[in-house]
């Protein structure tokens, strides 16, 4: 178990070194993978570089981005259940995957697939938040115009994650294993002073099963959350 810890705590130092070279060179990750924006990495000619921002047209307006991420964790509980369930000296690991390709159809179309990967090992009773083998996490389209010169209108369709402010009511549930996204509808309107999103949707139940997430007919979830880059009070 020490050997394992020990080992665990070199992975998790090797990845932050990494990052942080990756970071200073590129633009950073966000904790919506779709928010990236890697058009900056054009005419660079590195593997990285490419994967991100791979041309498929002579104007470059036309492209792909590829990515990916991976998570591990070790977990030992001393006790667990006050005592009542079976001592296990080894503990559990849960890994998590997440691999996304992302094409850009010119100024006024995009569209985002992502597949989600979570194994729960050594662990003696899961959930399907714990384990969900293979499936699909996010598949939605996209597009993009312009209301006023000064407005731009975005309308989402299809499997997307969804997280406002704190995450305290809406959130992708990154702590547990495998992260939560919503079958939605969203329109939003980004103004220098000001973003309104306004999304129907439904919650996504996760299952243990390959490629069988679906979403819950019976909790429907809409509303619209308003962001102010400057109250005119303040000014």
């Amino acid at each position: 178990m020490r050997i394992m810890k020990k080992l665990i705590t070199i992975l998790c130092f090797i990845a932050g070194m990494q990052q942080r070279s990756v970071a200073q060179e590129h633009p950073t990750f966000k904790p919506l993978r779709y928010d990236e924006d890697y058009k900056a990495d054009s005419g660079s000619a590195g593997w990285y570089e490419k994967a991100k921002y791979q041309p498929l047209n002579a104007r470059g307006n036309v492209y792909l981005s590829l990515g990916g991420e991976a998570r591990l964790q070790y977990f030992y509980v001393n006790n667990d259940g006050f005592g009542d369930e079976p001592k296990d000296n080894d503990g559990y690991t849960l890994s998590r995957f997440l691999l996304h390709t992302d094409l850009h159809a010119g100024k006024h179309f995009r569209a985002f697939v992502q597949v989600q990967s979570s194994m729960a090992n050594g662990k003696t009773s899961t959930s399907p938040v714990d384990e969900n083998p293979l499936d699909l996490h996010q598949a939605f389209v996209d597009y993009n115009g312009a209301l006023t010169g000064t407005t731009k209108l975005m309308i989402r369709a299809g499997r997307q994650e969804l997280s406002y402010g704190s995450q305290r009511l809406v959130s992708v549930r990154d702590g547990p294993n495998n992260r939560q996204s919503f079958d939605a509808l969203k329109a939003s309107l980004l103004h220098k002073r000001y973003k309104l999103d306004v999304f129907y949707s439904n919650y996504v139940a996760a299952k243990k099963g390959i490629f069988d997430d679906g979403w819950n007919k019976n909790a429907r979830f809409w509303g619209g959350y308003l962001t102010l880059n400057a109250l005119p009070l303040l000014q």
